[in-house]
């Protein structure tokens, strides 16, 4: 309900504002292929339906619920009350708040992961082989929402042998099973990507790029520390894949890819759910949880950054007097003014760099649009005329950089 607040008072975020962008642009131009080969692809093709600034946040609180079921589930089977504790100082946070309101990849990423690692819990206290089987499905779900899955499924992999007693050969054909429905996901999408649009969606870069520290991370999980601290007192060969998710947040920003505080907090949230041993609540233990829950909430409203950027009312009233505009009569590139594109609702008065006559507007814009949105970026157009006016044009307005020029009457 505070994210659909939030939008209707005008607040879209970059991350939800880019989905919508592709998925207008998909729709207008027909080519829905290039979304399900466009990275993240899964969240694009659930906003296919129902494209709108509305469903990112519908989208991200049905996945937040069914995580909170799935933890219900968890609690239960392990007749562990304080998974429940815990969980309760992580939602009043403001992190699910932030995740629902700011991507929905990556809500929809961290609840995957959480599947997964219950799936993992399972074969742990089971031994079935399905468990695992499973668990390698849903990470493969999860590749298509945020890059630490692929790593995450590889580090499940490693530490079979660490939870369980297992002979070599009986830890290769686990760990087959687990990384078998991963990898193949994996490589299905990528030669797909390959047959139908000519390149290959195998490496990828994920949005955000810049990255909060390591401490400021470890800072918001005092939940993570103290399941840490209690595990260190009875020391087992699993606690080695407990760090995994700090090794994660050091290696993969130099890579390129980037993740959010809230992401992070959830995640190594998650790693202390699932590392909590079994214990017996006596009133010290009940005193211990409460406190890592309040301390778990308090952080969070400390640390975690408010969402950005602010509503902005005015925005969403220039995105939609912009949709009133003839078909391709606006020369403009989704890459950088996305936003607009976003809050318009279709991609239908804009001319891209996706078409084919892009690069003749760009040349001579009044030969082929009445108009041209130039926003900054990288991109051919804000280099051309991001400060000098095209021939014939003048400047209308000018909004957060974005200037939109119009063919002066002849």
């Amino acid at each position: 309900m505070a994210a659909l607040a939030l939008v209707q008072e005008g607040y879209l975020s970059h991350a939800n504002a880019a989905y919508l962008g592709k998925v207008y642009t998909a729709l207008d131009r027909g080519k829905l292929e290039t979304l399900g080969f466009s990275y993240p692809p899964l969240p694009l093709l659930l906003l296919l339906p129902w494209p709108s600034p509305w469903a990112p946040a519908v989208l991200g609180a049905l996945a937040l619920g069914l995580g909170f079921g799935l933890l219900l589930t968890e609690a239960r089977r392990r007749s562990e009350p304080l998974l429940l504790v815990l969980f309760a100082g992580f939602l009043l946070s403001p992190a699910p708040f932030y995740l629902v309101a700011e991507d929905l990849a990556q809500t929809l990423g961290l609840v995957f992961l959480w599947w997964a690692w219950t799936f993992y819990r399972r074969w742990l206290d089971e031994g079935l082989s399905f468990h695992l089987f499973a668990s390698g499905l849903v990470l493969g779900a999860a590749v298509y929402t945020t890059p630490i899955a692929l790593p995450l499924g590889l580090f499940f992999a490693l530490g079979l042998g660490l939870f369980r007693r297992l002979e070599p050969p009986a830890w290769a054909a686990a760990s087959l099973v687990l990384l078998f429905p991963l990898l193949s996901t994996l490589f299905a999408w990528g030669y797909l990507s390959w047959t139908f649009t000519g390149e290959t969606a195998f490496l990828y870069a994920a949005l955000p790029k810049e990255t909060p520290s390591l401490g400021t991370v470890l800072l918001a999980s005092p939940a993570y520390l103290g399941m840490g601290l209690l595990i260190l007192l009875r020391p087992r060969a699993s606690f080695l894949l407990y760090p995994v998710p700090l090794l994660l947040f050091l290696a993969l920003p130099p890579l390129g890819f980037g993740y959010t505080l809230p992401l992070a907090v959830g995640l190594l949230f998650l790693f202390a759910l699932g590392g909590l041993p079994r214990l017996a609540l006596g009133p010290r233990i009940r005193a211990v949880g409460l406190g890592l829950a309040l301390l778990q909430a308090a952080l969070g409203w400390a640390l975690l950054p408010s969402p950005e950027p602010p509503p902005d009312a005015l925005e969403r009233a220039i995105g939609q007097a912009l949709a009133q505009a003839p078909p391709r009569s606006i020369l403009a590139d989704d890459r950088e003014s996305y936003r607009l594109l976003a809050w318009a609702g279709t991609a239908r008065p804009f001319l891209l760099p996706p078409d084919a006559g892009f690069t003749l507007a760009l040349s001579a814009p009044s030969l082929y649009v009445d108009r041209v949105l130039v926003c900054p970026g990288a991109g051919a157009l804000y280099r051309r005329y991001g400060e000098d006016d095209p021939p014939g044009f003048r400047e209308v307005w000018r909004y957060k950089g974005c200037r939109l020029l119009e063919r002066r009457p002849s």
